[in-house]
């Protein structure tokens, strides 16, 4: 309920805490450096733990499209185990060979981006911005030029945070 609260009513904090990555602990922020750290001693587990809860919550999206977190939080959870390593500036540098991030950026990030209209689930378009956004280094050329119309729907969004 606070990164609600935050998207709705402080879009500029949640833009700088939760999407450019400030060194303000969030709990997204949190949970990312425990799973991150997990997977330095225990990979395969915690991978293949990992991508059983994110499937799971993306089933539960999928019977009830309503359920937008569901499908939030398996993004997030992606994002934690498959960066292996990052740079600010040029978002993932190493991936983890145990995620298969194009299937999953294919089925669940490049097909929804423009579902609903820019203004349907913006909280869930912002994400998958970041997504694109946090992967852009492993993407072909092709991938990313075709979507560049999706990514210019949702510039036109009325909601700050997406545009």
């Amino acid at each position: 309920q606070i990164d609600l609260d935050a998207f709705e009513e402080r879009p500029d904090d949640y833009i700088r805490d939760n999407i450019e990555g400030s060194e303000i602990s969030t709990r997204t922020s949190g949970a990312t450096s425990l799973i991150r750290r997990l997977l330095v001693h225990f990979e395969a587990p915690v991978t293949q733990l990992c991508l059983t809860h994110c499937q799971r919550l993306l089933d539960e999206y999928k019977r009830d499209n309503s359920a937008w977190q569901s499908k939030y939080t398996a993004l997030s959870l992606f994002m934690a185990v498959s960066v292996k390593g990052q740079m600010r500036h040029h978002g993932a540098t190493t991936l983890n060979a145990g995620v298969p991030v194009e299937r999953i950026l294919n089925d669940h990030v490049f097909a929804s981006l423009v579902d609903g209209g820019p203004e349907h689930q913006p909280q869930l378009k912002a994400l998958m911005i970041k997504t694109l956004t946090t992967f852009r280094v492993h993407l072909p050329v092709a991938t990313c030029v075709t979507l560049f119309p999706s990514l210019i729907t949702l510039v036109r969004s009325r909601n700050y945070v997406v545009h």
